[in-house]
C-alpha cells in the first residue's frame, strides 16, 4: 500500500479548529476530483468523514487522499444481496437523510451531503449535526439545518451559507448533483474565478494571494429571485408584495 505521511483532516480540525480559506479551497477541490473519479465508475464511498480524508504533506500544500472504501456500494451491481448490505452503514455525523432512513436508492448524492458536512466543519471547526447519542444525531440530520457558517464567525463569506445549505438539503433532488458542483460553488463564494479543478493543484501560497485580491460576491437578498421587477416611473403598479410559496 502507498505510504502516507501527514495527518487526518479530523485530527487537524479537532486540534486547531477552522481551517484557513486557502487550505479549504485546495482540500475541497481535490476531494471533489477524487470522488468524481470514483463516482464515474459507479462507486459511492458512503462513509465520508474528516477521519477518512488524509492530508499528505506536499511542497505546495495538502495532497488529499480518501481512505476506507470499506462501505462502498457499486451502482453497477444491483443484486439484492449488495443492496441489502450496509444500507445504513456510515458515521452518523455525516450520514445523509436517505442513509439514516435506510432507503435503498442511495446514490452519489449521499457523498455530496457528507462533503457539505465536512466543508461546514472546515469552515467553522464545529460539527454540523451534533448530538449526545446516535438517535439524536440522526433526528437532527433528518429534520434540522445547522446555522450558516458565516453566523459562527471566522470571517466566512456569507455566500458559503447558501453553498452549504444546498449541499445539506434533506431531499437529495434539491442538493447539488455532484461533489464537483458543491466545490465549484465554494470557489465562487470565495470570489475566485474558474472552477474548483482549476485550483486543486495550485500552491496554497498562490491561492492565498488570489483570495487576498478577490472580493466575495454579495449574497442575493432572501426571496429576491421570486419578485418581479419594480414598475416604471409613472406607470400604474400592477403587482403587490408576493408571498413566498
Amino acid at each position: 500500500m502507498e505510504y502516507l505521511q501527514g495527518e487526518e483532516l479530523g485530527n487537524r480540525v479537532r486540534r486547531d479548529g477552522a481551517l484557513p480559506p486557502a487550505r479549504i479551497v485546495r482540500i475541497i477541490a481535490q476531494l471533489a476530483d477524487a470522488l468524481e473519479h470514483a463516482h464515474s465508475f459507479g462507486v459511492i464511498h458512503r462513509d465520508l468523514k474528516p477521519d477518512n480524508v488524509f492530508l499528505v504533506k506536499g511542497e505546495g500544500g495538502d495532497i488529499v487522499r480518501i481512505l476506507d472504501f470499506g462501505s462502498v456500494k457499486l451502482q453497477v451491481e444491483t443484486g439484492a444481496k449488495l443492496t441489502a448490505f450496509g444500507t445504513t452503514l456510515g458515521s452518523p455525523y455525516y450520514m445523509s437523510p436517505e442513509q439514516a432512513m435506510g432507503k435503498q436508492d442511495v446514490d452519489s448524492r449521499t457523498d455530496v451531503f457528507a462533503c457539505a458536512a465536512i466543508l461546514y466543519e472546515m469552515l467553522t471547526g464545529k460539527i454540523a449535526f451534533e448530538g449526545s447519542n446516535v438517535a439524536q444525531i440522526l433526528m437532527k440530520i433528518m429534520n434540522e439545518q445547522p446555522p450558516g457558517p458565516s453566523m459562527l464567525g471566522n470571517g466566512v463569506p456569507a455566500g458559503l451559507d447558501d453553498v452549504v445549505d444546498k449541499g445539506l438539503r434533506k431531499d437529495k433532488n434539491r442538493r447539488y448533483g455532484s461533489v464537483r458542483e458543491l466545490a465549484d460553488g465554494a470557489v465562487r463564494a470565495y470570489g475566485l474565478s474558474g472552477t474548483a479543478r482549476d485550483w486543486a493543484q495550485k500552491p496554497q501560497s498562490e491561492i492565498d494571494a488570489a483570495l487576498a485580491a478577490s472580493t466575495p460576491p454579495a449574497p442575493k437578498p432572501f426571496g429576491s429571485e421570486s419578485l418581479p421587477p419594480p414598475p416604471r416611473a409613472g406607470a400604474r403598479c400592477r403587482w403587490a408584495t408576493r408571498r413566498r410559496a
